[in-house]
């Protein structure tokens, strides 16, 4: 039995790689905040956390909940908790533990806790200027700030919104950015300034032009391969498994559940042992390819919780050979080439999707 049969390798030489190519693009003196929500985009948070703590490029680690940053205490930079927190942020304190908070009620419960403690809570206040999720609106923005400067134990560390659709509508991108924008000078008018300045996301890093007062930016797809200059970029995920069995079957044969598939000739196949419970999508089914000794097999029949199934008639291949299920050098199976192959829109759900308990190891 093999002992690892399913396992991912990050590449940090691919991880700096990217982070050096935004590093020009941002400035030597803006900050990058790497987002490694979502389990690290799939690439595990906790790999993630340790590649960004030895990075010198990254300066800020974004989250979505309180218990992801806390998970992570081991990294010594910010950690900035894009959501509600999920957990008593009593334990946050003297931890370098940011919190976004986009309304007075919300920020006043740090606020006493704060007091209890003798500790300021830094926060970044969310704005919200069209995705309509969290943030105050753009309308009482100035408002929220002007109570929050009341606060005792609340450090307005930083104010920021995110775009709803910078890959796609340049126009309504432009319009958040304004709305932006206008609540910037208004406080620039009433003599507030704030330290961290942020509006962005891997996309616009490259299609929106900032003015000089941005200088904090959120990158997450970019770091870990994906994006608009993807051609300059380095996916840093590779997939691995092994075959498990192989068996040859005659002309005609059906394959795997409900007979979407029939095999033409006499063929070798070879299983392997992952399926959509890891993450390897039900809508692959009969549409990718996997990677074998330098050759791609494809993938016959329909998905199964955990086995799939290869076509490996043409290939010289054997049991225990590893296989590439995603990525590799010059891969034509990187996520984004998977996600087009199945008709998905977001490489994000591709990359997010595969089972956290997999096995995530770092590589040079």
């Amino acid at each position: 039995m093999l002992k690892e049969q399913t396992y991912i390798t990050i590449s940090k030489s691919a991880f700096n790689h990217n982070a050096v190519f935004y590093k020009h693009i941002i400035g030597p003196s803006n900050k990058i905040a790497a987002v490694i929500k979502g389990n690290g985009y799939g690439h595990g948070l906790h790999q993630m956390a340790l590649l960004c703590k030895e990075n010198e490029y990254i300066n800020v680690l974004c989250v979505a909940q309180l218990s992801q940053a806390l998970a992570i205490q081991n990294c010594s930079k910010p950690t900035l908790v894009l959501g509600y927190s999920d957990t008593n942020p009593e334990l946050a304190i003297k931890k370098n533990i940011h919190f976004m908070v986009d309304s007075i009620e919300y920020a006043q419960q740090f606020n006493d806790l704060g007091k209890r403690h003798s500790y300021q809570f830094p926060v970044h206040v969310k704005i919200d200027t069209g995705l309509s999720r969290m943030g105050v609106l753009a309308s009482q923005a100035v408002v929220l700030l002007k109570q929050l400067r009341k606060l005792d134990y609340i450090q307005i560390s930083g104010i920021f919104s995110h775009f709803a659709a910078s890959d796609s509508n340049p126009e309504f991108t432009m319009h958040q950015y304004n709305q932006f924008n206008t609540i910037l000078e208004e406080l620039k008018d009433n003599n507030i300034t704030i330290e961290n300045i942020h509006m962005s996301n891997t996309v616009a890093i490259t299609s929106v032009h900032y003015q000089p007062y941005f200088n904090f930016f959120r990158i997450g797809a970019g770091l870990y391969g994906f994006g608009p200059e993807s051609s300059q970029l380095r996916p840093i995920m590779t997939w691995k498994t092994h075959i498990t069995a192989i068996k040859i079957i005659p002309a005609n044969s059906y394959v795997s559940y409900a007979c979407i598939y029939q095999t033409t000739r006499i063929t070798r196949i070879a299983l392997l042992p992952i399926g959509y419970y890891d993450g390897y999508q039900f809508r692959f089914s009969n549409k990718t390819f996997v990677n074998i000794n330098g050759f791609y097999a494809p993938v016959i029949g329909r998905i199964a919780m955990n086995v799939t199934i290869i076509d490996i008639t043409d290939i010289d291949a054997h049991i225990g050979d590893e296989v590439i299920i995603l990525g590799g050098e010059h891969s034509r199976i990187d996520a984004h080439n998977l996600a087009q192959i199945a008709e998905i829109k977001n490489v994000r759900e591709v990359l997010t999707g595969i089972n956290p308990e997999i096995q995530r190891i770092i590589i040079e």
